[in-house]
C-alpha cells in the first residue's frame, strides 16, 4: 500500500515538474523508478481518480496533470510542502532561509545545493514577486548575502513571467522546477498551470 501511495506520489510530482516532456507511463516509469507496469497501474488509477488526463498518440498514451481539478491542485500542493519538509538538512537549512524573506510571493530552492550540499558555491533560488515589492526583495538578498555562508543567487521573476518563461521553455526555470519549492506552492502552481 506505501509503496502505491509513494508511487502516486512521485508520478503527480513528475508530471508536474517536467512540464516539457509528453510522458508515458514508460517515460514515467523511469523519472519515478517502478516497472512500466508498476507505472501503468498507479496512472490508470490516477486518471480513473480524475487526477490525471490522458491523449492518444497512436497507441501510446500520454499522461498530464489536470489543474483546473481542485483535488488536483489540493493534492499537488500537499506534495509540494511534503518534500521541503522531507529534503535534507541541508536543503531544509536554506529552505528556512528562504522563508524568512517578506517581499517574495514563492520561492524554489534549485540547482547545485540540492545536488552537491555544502559543496554548492551558491544558493540558486527563484523569487516570484510583484513590481511593488521587487526592489524591497532585492535588497532583502543583499542583506542576505552579507552574512550567510554562501551568496544566494536569485532569479527574480515577476508574476506572470514565471509563466511565459516555462512556455518558451527557458532552460533554468525549467531547472528551478525541478527543485523544492520552499513556499508559495499554491502561487508555483498557479504560475505553472497558465491559467
Amino acid at each position: 500500500m506505501t509503496k502505491n501511495l509513494n508511487g502516486e506520489m512521485d508520478i503527480l510530482l513528475a508530471l508536474f515538474k517536467n512540464p516539457d516532456k509528453e510522458l508515458s507511463a514508460s517515460g514515467l516509469a523511469q523519472l519515478v523508478g517502478l516497472s512500466r507496469m508498476g507505472a501503468l497501474l498507479v496512472v490508470r488509477k490516477l486518471v480513473a481518480e480524475g487526477l490525471l488526463k490522458v491523449r492518444k498518440i497512436g497507441k501510446s498514451s500520454i499522461y498530464s496533470l489536470d489543474p483546473s481539478d481542485s483535488h488536483t491542485r489540493k493534492y499537488l500542493i500537499f506534495l509540494l510542502s511534503r518534500e521541503a519538509e522531507r529534503a535534507t538538512p541541508y536543503a531544509r537549512r536554506w529552505i528556512a532561509e528562504l522563508r524568512r524573506l517578506k517581499n517574495a510571493k514563492a520561492a524554489i530552492l534549485f540547482g547545485s545545493v540540492l545536488r552537491k550540499e555544502n559543496g554548492a558555491r551558491d544558493i540558486d533560488a527563484v523569487l516570484i514577486t510583484d513590481e511593488k515589492r521587487f526592489d524591497a526583495l532585492e535588497k532583502e538578498i543583499d542583506a542576505m548575502n552579507r552574512i550567510n555562508s554562501k551568496p544566494i543567487h536569485a532569479v527574480y521573476q515577476l508574476s506572470g513571467d514565471f509563466r511565459k518563461n516555462l512556455q518558451k521553455k527557458d532552460s533554468v526555470i525549467l531547472n528551478a522546477l525541478k527543485g523544492i519549492v520552499a513556499f508559495g506552492e499554491e502561487v508555483v502552481l498557479h504560475e505553472s498551470s497558465g491559467e
